[in-house]
């Protein structure tokens, strides 16, 4: 074979490619040296010209693309073949360590959530699935049970994390690309729950070697919750002790003007009203002869800053 050969030769019309092999001895009977076993010109019927190495490994017959002739003369299709020969004396796979530049190489953020989601998330509860959809990933938020246009012209005030970076390889991520997903966020509970996801999803990839990074959501502090508590007024508090001690009971309705069946339904409405009356009545707290509230021992702390407010009740 040499690059005049590999120039000259077509694919007949009738195949939809031709293999032209490497020989030691030319059709004219002509010996030549330099000829490499299992070298071979793959020609298609398009035209496209490619080397290709033919080999056995583990008792199977192989047959591996090198590069296509614009990039690779005859003389380095040789030279490989002769390399991925010696491999194979050794023992080992010549395409277990090739990466294929024309393929994508990279784990994505998106394909680090499915699977994440596939080995993790789809075990837990369907409040966590949730809120993890929600955050991460949009496209796995469950769909509603009935299917309404509720909600259809309204436009989300965020992005999900998923979204925002589906494309990207996951060790592109650095911090200041989570200092941008967070800062969609005013809320101090949103902002941890978002961030808290986030960095689930990158703990869970180093922990599996998906990726060797440092977590970039490390560097990103939680926001600081204060929990205030609240105060009511004395108008406040004597609402509630009144909606409490005193409740507004329903009356019952009469049912002597009524004969028939009108007064068979009313008098079911009428057990209806008394039933809920005697069980509102059961459930009142007890109350002392002047009309204050009986607590127990700890309760009675609590409420002795409000006490006076009995007092006008009675």
């Amino acid at each position: 074979m040499t690059d005049d050969i590999v120039f000259e030769a077509i694919c007949p019309t009738d195949k939809d490619q031709e293999l032209y092999w490497d020989h030691a001895v030319a059709v004219n009977g002509q010996i030549r040296n330099g000829s490499v076993a299992g070298l071979g010109l793959r020609v298609t019927v398009l035209g496209h010209k490619s080397f290709v190495h033919a080999y056995q490994f583990n008792g199977k017959r192989c047959r591996k693309v090198l590069a296509s002739t614009t990039t690779m003369n005859v003389a380095s299709a040789r030279l490989a073949v002769v390399e991925r020969d010696q491999q194979l004396k050794a023992g080992k796979d010549p395409d277990l360590e090739r990466i294929d530049m024309r393929r994508k190489h990279f784990l994505t953020v998106r394909e680090a959530i499915d699977q994440y989601w596939e080995s993790h998330v789809s075990g837990l509860s369907a409040g966590y699935r949730y809120n993890f959809a929600i955050f991460v990933a949009h496209w796995l938020r469950p769909a509603p049970k009935v299917a309404t246009r509720r909600g259809y012209n309204s436009k989300r005030l965020y992005k999900d994390f998923g979204a925002m970076f589906a494309d990207r390889p996951l060790t592109a991520i650095k911090p200041i690309h989570i200092e941008e997903f967070q800062r969609q966020f005013t809320s101090p509970y949103v902002f941890n729950s978002a961030l808290r996801h986030v960095l689930a999803l990158y703990n869970w990839a180093i922990r599996m070697q998906l990726v060797d990074m440092r977590n970039p959501c490390s560097p990103i502090r939680a926001r600081k919750l204060i929990r205030r508590r609240r105060d009511y007024s004395t108008q406040q508090i004597q609402q509630i002790a009144r909606a409490i001690f005193f409740p507004v009971m329903d009356a019952p309705p009469e049912i002597e003007h009524l004969t028939g069946f009108a007064k068979r339904d009313m008098a079911l409405v009428r057990g209806q009203v008394l039933t809920a009356n005697d069980q509102i009545v059961k459930r009142l707290p007890k109350l002392t002869p002047d009309r204050r509230p009986i607590l127990h021992a700890d309760s009675q702390t609590r409420c002795r800053s409000s006490a006076t407010t009995w007092a006008s009740f009675s």
